[in-house]
């Protein structure tokens, strides 16, 4: 039983820390542009990345943001809260996954605990202050959490390609 608490103790403390460290960039990066691009005109950086800074009250892309409080407080906040934990004792829990999908979820759960930080501390909006803008590709505003997340998806669907297949024993006929 000690060592099985050992073992917990020391997954969740990594845990904790690796989710608290992301967040705490997050919520560092949203600080700097609150106070460094709130009020002004947007910036741009190579051509490529513009900073500007604005205030989401919806999900990813604004999907949602014509709904009424009620409804987003149930699904911003507390459906999203149900998921993180969830999520998390997923994480401590299930420790053969590989090293590439516990990564990704660690990511998941940092962007989503990022953006709800912001929900609550922010009356229901998320800080949002990074664009990207390529040839043929431009992107929707987002932020570090957003990143987290998208990086953690990507990373789950390449833990899914190197997965090792298992192989299945050929059935032989007696005869």
């Amino acid at each position: 039983m000690v060592i099985l608490f050992r073992k917990y103790f020391f997954r969740f403390l990594i845990i904790s820390i690796s989710i608290l460290f992301l967040v705490g960039c997050d919520q560092t990066t949203k600080k700097v542009a609150q106070s460094e691009l709130k009020n002004k005109d947007k910036t741009e950086i190579a051509g490529i990345i513009n900073l500007q800074y604005i205030e989401n009250d919806g999900g990813m892309l604004s999907l949602g943001n014509k709904l009424p409080q009620e409804i987003k407080f149930i699904v911003f906040i507390l459906l999203v809260s149900v998921f993180l934990i969830i999520l998390f004792f997923y994480i401590l829990k299930n420790q053969r996954e590989m090293f590439l999908k516990q990564s990704a979820l660690v990511l998941i759960l940092s962007g989503g605990l990022g953006n709800l930080v912001d929900r609550v501390f922010n009356n229901g909006n998320v800080i949002d202050f990074i664009r990207i803008r390529l040839p043929l590709i431009e992107s929707g505003i987002f932020n570090i959490a957003d990143f987290y997340v998208t990086l953690g998806f990507v990373m789950i669907l390449l833990s899914m390609i190197l997965k090792p297949k298992t192989l299945i024993p050929e059935k032989t006929d007696s005869i």
